[in-house]
């Protein structure tokens, strides 16, 4: 029998509709729904984690994905604190703790010498922990859904085993 990751159901209520189409990948304890026709890389050790490319351009919009189902022992603050490191000269217009649980960072940087926004959502609770990170071009980050991306990928995260 599957049963959901706890982590998961913070996100039930509330969720806009998503601009971007997702599609469901599936490691051997967990699955989660990234944007549809992305290229996926995936890497499993004692936490998922989950690289999606919208295509092989160096520029293009990337969400990273890490799923933590046990022994996790960093607060949302501190996931989050990672998820600065995605950009340099990271200008946070957001971050703060959402309403049900959670905490989600806004911010504007460059990778490399392009300017990008990063949108991340961080959740701990019980051991367990998920990090969504998407960072685009202003524009793209904005067409594709920006925070309400990342929280529809994470409210998909549930446990295979």
């Amino acid at each position: 029998m599957r049963r959901r990751a706890p982590i998961a159901i913070l996100f039930v209520a509330g969720l806009a509709a998503a601009a971007t189409p997702l599609e469901t990948y599936t490691t051997d304890s967990v699955s989660v729904a990234l944007p549809k026709g992305w290229k996926v890389t995936e890497n499993v050790t004692n936490a998922s984690f989950f690289i999606a490319r919208q295509n092989a351009n160096r520029d293009a919009p990337t969400m990273f994905v890490t799923v933590q189902l046990t022994g996790n022992t960093s607060n949302e603050d501190q996931l989050l604190d990672t998820a600065e490191h995605a950009a340099s000269e990271l200008r946070v217009t957001k971050r703060t703790a959402m309403p049900g649980g959670g905490h989600e960072l806004l911010g504007d940087g460059l990778a490399g010498t392009i300017k990008v926004r990063i949108g991340a959502i961080a959740i701990a609770s019980g051991g367990a922990s998920v990090l969504g990170v998407l960072v685009a071009k202003p524009l793209d980050f904005d067409r594709l859904g920006g925070l309400a991306l990342v929280e529809h990928t994470l409210a998909s995260v549930k446990s295979t085993k």
